[in-house]
């Protein structure tokens, strides 16, 4: 008998046990206890065997998910609300008992597809255990409060309020110690999530060298020139605050001077290290401490510097 259910297909042998669990349950007549666990057994088993299979094309497709129960729960719950909605209450039952609902359902709705479906749906602001280093986006009102925080001078409260949200466990390793505020602001692994924090804060901060005192204009255009001025560097209060004056001084001084802060801010970022301009500002000190790679950079943005000059010099004669 064995050898015959190995070669029947999952549906038949669904098909068959179901039958067998049905004629030999405890209430019916002429039943047998062991017909009738064994037909269990062999459900549980298939429907173990379907579910683990859609969870493996998942979990081999989507690289961002984290295998935790929390996560798995909210999966669940978001294919449970939109595909049989109190059916089954996820909080209080077992992810594997939804699992095996979900499997057994018709239509079965324990299945790859739905997974990534309800993945794209929740992340990653609904996913309880995202990657490392990928942060929850703060809401509009979580912004205007961490906004607020820092328009009462308490800059340091205003970035832990945001990175708690963000990055609850970059902030849990500040709080206990683990690391200190400047670190987790010079996290590699955080960089992108953490400039736009730091960036939310200082320009609504009345502090010394805030956004505020220094006449920062919110726009776009001049957030973007900002980051083009900072390049790869860690941003930081006192940084965002040196990128600015710099940006303003260039649009004091007029559009020719901007082309040239451009071009600097070009050089920057496709080289990693200073400009031939800001070399030429720089101390004996300062340049003794550039690293190996900074004065190759360096090097590498006056020849960028030259052939910028050549071109503007062209385009003069056209």
């Amino acid at each position: 008998m064995h050898h015959h259910l190995a070669h029947l297909d999952e549906g038949t042998l669904l098909e068959a046990a179901s039958d067998a669990i049905r004629d030999n349950r405890p209430t019916a007549a002429d039943s047998d206890p062991e017909i009738y666990a064994a037909a269990k057994e062999m459900v549980a088993g298939v429907l173990d065997d379907i579910a683990e299979r859609e969870a493996m094309v998942f979990i081999s497709q989507e690289p961002r998910y984290v295998r935790t129960e929390d996560n798995l729960a909210a999966l669940l719950t978001d294919i449970v609300a939109n595909y049989c909605p109190g059916e089954i209450d996820v909080p209080s039952t077992e992810n594997s008992s939804v699992i095996t609902y979900l499997t057994q359902h018709e239509p079965k709705l324990f299945t790859a597809a739905l997974l990534h479906e309800s993945f794209d749906h929740l992340y990653p602001d609904q996913i309880p255990d995202l990657p490392e280093g990928v942060g929850r986006s703060l809401t509009v009102n979580e912004r205007r409060t961490a906004q607020v925080i820092s328009a009462s001078g308490d800059t340091v409260g205003a970035i832990m309020y945001a990175m708690g949200i963000a990055h609850p466990e970059l902030r849990a390793a500040v709080e206990s110690g683990e690391a200190d505020i400047y670190s987790a602001i010079a996290d590699s692994r955080y960089a992108d999530s953490i400039r736009d924090i730091v960036f939310l804060v200082w320009e609504t901060s009345p502090n010394q060298g805030g956004g505020i005192l220094e006449g920062y204009v919110p726009s776009e255009e001049n957030k973007q020139a900002i980051f083009a001025v900072i390049g790869s560097r860690p941003v930081t209060v006192a940084l965002l605050t040196a990128a600015w004056r710099q940006v303003k001084r260039g649009q004091e001084r007029g559009p020719s001077s901007l082309v040239e802060q451009s071009e600097r801010a070009r050089a920057r970022q496709r080289t990693g290290g200073p400009s031939a301009a800001e070399v030429e500002q720089m101390s004996e000190a300062d340049i003794e401490a550039l690293s190996d790679d900074e004065v190759a950079a360096a090097l590498q943005n006056a020849q960028l510097a030259r052939a910028d000059a050549v071109r503007q010099a062209r385009r003069k004669l056209l």
